[in-house]
């Protein structure tokens, strides 16, 4: 408001604004000058925007850590804790069990977190403490490290199992038409309940090799393939078992007994080795 009287009066004095001599003289210079002024400063800027830019060799690309670290590449491991490794929903030693993975299993880990690696087993995926697993390099994986040596003299084999499993020798079974049966595994009851079978069991029958296998063809979504077991041919045959479970088995003739090894659902790992092991006499 001020500066609006003062105006006024000044237009009402009859006086009128005048340009400096300075400026009317000088006018086009000052112009031309800060128009220079502005380039220099411009280009000032623009200069020390290209110096301090980083260079490619100086650049570092920024990684941000969170809690689940990929792996480089597949791990290869194997359970190394006596009576078997629980894998759980999630990372913590609180959370629920899904699966007990038997001792000697071998797993593959893609993800780790903290002293937790995620892994698939039996169809399911979850979390395994590192400190009960050990790796291992896919030619010479030590699974069997400290398995126990058995050998049954009545019907001229023997085998190898885990080394914290105990064995059974249930002997012959009319029922079933088995001369023995013979149940490896951790925890063995006294009698054969079949509703509970043992991990893996060894039978021995005089009937023909042709008589066992049409009995595991005739299995659910049974797939045969052939092996070899003790130098001799072989079949394999992974199936499905009344109660749902999968299930694995080699048949094997030495022309007096047909041997049978056969696991009762998630001991594949193990059956694998003990075929590899299995010695007719």
């Amino acid at each position: 408001m001020a500066i609006a009287k003062n105006l006024q009066k000044y237009q009402k004095s009859g006086r009128k604004f005048r340009i400096p001599g300075f400026f009317k003289k000088n006018g086009t210079k000052i112009i031309i000058g800060l128009v220079i002024l502005s380039v220099l400063l411009g280009v000032y800027g623009i200069i020390n925007l290209i110096r301090l830019a980083p260079k490619n060799e100086d650049k570092q690309d920024v990684v941000f850590e969170t809690g689940d670290q990929p792996l480089p590449q597949k791990i290869l491991l194997y359970v190394d804790a006596s009576g078997g490794l629980n894998m759980r929903e999630e990372p913590n030693a609180t959370s629920r069990i899904l699966k007990t993975i038997p001792n000697g299993t071998k797993l593959e880990a893609t993800l780790l977190e903290g002293e937790w690696y995620q892994i698939s087993y039996d169809g399911q995926t979850g979390w395994v403490n590192q400190n009960y697993v050990k790796t291992y390099t896919e030619t010479a994986p030590p699974v069997t490290e400290g398995w126990q040596n058995y050998q049954n003299s009545s019907f001229g084999y023997g085998v190898s199992y885990p080394g914290d499993w105990v064995k059974m020798d249930y002997g012959a079974s009319q029922a079933a038409g088995l001369d023995s049966y013979v149940g490896f595994g951790a925890q063995l009851s006294d009698q054969i309940n079949p509703s509970v079978l043992p991990p893996v069991a060894v039978k021995v029958t005089k009937d023909a090799l042709a008589t066992v296998t049409d009995s595991y063809k005739s299995k659910l979504n049974v797939v045969e393939a052939a092996a070899t077991v003790s130098g001799l041919a072989a079949k394999t045959y992974v199936f499905t078992a009344s109660s749902g479970v999968q299930m694995t088995a080699y048949v094997v003739s030495n022309g007096t007994y047909t041997y049978v090894l056969e696991e009762s659902g998630g001991y594949a790992d193990e059956l694998s080795e003990m075929a590899k092991s299995f010695k007719i006499n």
